[in-house]
C-alpha cells in the first residue's frame, strides 16, 4: 500500500509540473491576446477596422478568422458572389469606389479582397457553416457567369487567377459542396516562387497557409518558398508562423516574436511612433517597420477622428488596430489548443 501511495505521489506531481509548465508557457500570450482583443474592441465597437480604407475588407477578412472578433463579412455583399472593398454604408458606394469618390481606386473589387474573403469563409466561425458555403457557392456562380470579372475596374485586378478558382474550390467542396474539377486539375493548382516581395509575399503566405489547410498538404516548391520568406523576413510573424507549422510544429520564434517585439507593446496598441505601416506584417524590413508621424494628405488614409490620438509640432501620432497580431497570434492559440 505505501509503494503504491509513493508511486501515486510522484505520478500526481509530474502531471502538476506539466500542467504547471503549460501554463507558464501559454498564458502570457493568451494574456496578451485578451488585452488586444479588449483594446480593438473599445477602439472599433463595430468590428471593423480601416472603414473607409480601400483594402478594408482585406484587413477585414483576416481579422474575421480571429475567434473574438465577431466581424459579418456579408457586410461588404454588395450582390450575389459580389464583395466590396468597403462596407456597405453609402447607397452609391458602388460607383463611388470606382470611380466617383474621393479616394479613388482602379478597382471595385481585387483577387487580394476575395482571398481574404475565401480565408474569412474557411477559419470563421461567426457564422454558420451552412452560411458559408452558400457565400462561397454564390462567388462560383458569379464567376461561372461573368467569365471570373467579378466586378467593375481593371480586369488584372478583378478577374480570377486559376489558382484562386482551385482555391474556391477546394473551399466549396471541404464546406460539405460539390466537387468541381477545378480542384483537382493541374491547371488550377497554386504556385509562388519564394522572391515575391512586401504586400505580394504577404498575399503568398496566406494564400499558401489556406490552400495546404485546405488540401492537408503543402508541396514541396510551395514550402520552398515559403522558407524562402522566412530568410528575408525573420522579424515577420506569419512568415515564422506558416513555415514552422509544415516544418516541425515548434512556434517558439513566432511566440518571441509576438510577445517582444518593440512593435507590438503589451499594454496598449501599437501606433505610428512603434512603426509606420498600420498592418505591418504585409510590408518588408524598412521604412515601413520605422517610427513616423502623419499629415492630412497623401495616399495613406487615416479616420483622424479615431486614429489620432497625439500631436508632435503639428504632426499626427496615429494609433493602428493591432488586427495583425491578432491575427497570427489567434492562429497560435488554436495551434496550441489542438496539440
Amino acid at each position: 500500500m505505501k509503494a503504491f501511495l509513493i508511486i501515486f505521489m510522484v505520478l500526481a506531481a509530474s502531471c502538476a509540473h506539466y500542467s504547471k509548465q503549460e501554463k507558464i508557457e501559454s498564458d502570457p500570450l493568451r494574456e496578451k491576446y485578451n488585452n488586444y482583443v479588449k483594446m480593438y474592441l473599445q477602439k472599433y465597437p463595430n468590428y471593423i477596422a480601416h472603414e473607409e480604407d480601400g483594402d478594408c475588407l482585406v484587413f477585414a477578412g483576416l481579422i474575421g478568422t480571429v475567434d473574438d472578433i465577431p466581424i459579418d463579412i456579408t457586410r461588404f455583399k454588395f450582390d450575389k458572389g459580389l464583395f466590396l472593398r468597403r462596407i456597405i454604408t453609402l447607397p452609391d458606394i458602388y460607383e463611388e469606389l470606382w470611380e466617383n469618390g474621393e479616394r479613388k481606386s482602379k478597382s471595385q473589387c481585387s483577387r487580394d479582397t476575395y482571398l481574404s474573403v475565401l480565408m474569412y469563409l474557411w477559419y470563421s466561425k461567426h457564422l454558420p457553416q451552412e452560411t458559408r458555403l452558400a457565400l462561397a457557392q454564390e462567388i462560383w456562380e458569379r464567376g461561372i457567369e461573368n467569365d471570373w470579372v467579378m466586378c467593375k475596374g481593371e480586369v488584372t485586378r478583378t478577374k480570377f487567377s486559376k489558382s484562386l478558382i482551385g482555391t474556391l474550390a477546394h473551399l466549396i467542396f471541404r464546406l460539405g459542396g460539390e466537387a468541381h474539377k477545378e480542384k483537382d486539375s493541374s491547371l488550377y493548382t497554386f504556385a509562388i516562387s519564394g522572391f515575391e516581395t512586401g504586400y505580394q509575399r504577404h498575399l503568398g503566405a496566406n494564400h499558401a497557409l489556406l490552400r495546404a489547410d485546405l488540401t492537408g498538404r503543402m508541396p514541396k516548391g510551395i514550402f520552398a518558398a515559403i522558407a524562402q520568406y522566412r530568410r528575408s523576413q525573420p522579424h515577420n510573424p506569419l512568415y515564422q508562423y506558416v513555415y514552422h507549422k509544415f516544418k516541425d510544429f515548434d512556434q517558439t520564434e513566432t511566440l518571441d516574436i509576438l510577445l517582444t517585439s518593440q512593435h507590438w507593446p503589451d499594454d496598449r496598441l501599437p501606433n505610428s511612433m512603434d512603426h509606420c505601416e498600420k498592418w505591418l506584417i504585409q510590408r518588408d524590413m524598412g521604412k515601413d517597420w520605422e517610427p513616423c508621424l502623419r499629415h492630412q494628405g497623401g495616399d495613406y488614409f487615416v479616420n483622424w477622428k479615431i486614429d489620432v490620438f497625439d500631436e508632435v509640432d503639428g504632426e499626427s501620432i496615429v494609433e493602428h488596430s493591432g488586427g495583425d497580431w491578432l491575427y497570427v497570434a489567434d492562429k497560435l492559440l488554436k495551434s496550441k489548443k489542438k496539440k
